[in-house]
């Protein structure tokens, strides 16, 4: 299975959770609680895999699953997720 991992951070300048995808450079969303914030990653996801579809790119594989636990722990994240790309 392929999926990107999503890493959430809280962001204690404003009480919200940002989450960004380290293998897709300018992705990202936020919300006021995790569960929220992982909801709207998948949105999130699914709307920059649209948006380089409709400028002639795809999506960069995925790391490997191995290298994102170590990569999620590394950026201080209070959660983070596996989340399967549209049409993969």
């Amino acid at each position: 299975m392929f999926g990107y991992l999503a890493v959430v951070h809280a962001d204690d300048t404003d009480d919200t959770y940002r989450v960004e995808f380290p293998d897709l450079p300018g992705c990202t969303c936020d919300a006021p609680t995790v569960h929220e914030a992982l909801s709207n990653a998948e949105s999130a996801l699914r709307d920059h895999a649209a948006q380089l579809e409709q400028r002639g790119r795809h999506l960069p594989k995925p790391r490997p699953s191995h290298h994102m636990i170590a990569v999620a722990a590394r950026a201080d994240a209070v959660a983070a997720a596996c989340l399967r790309a549209p049409g993969r």
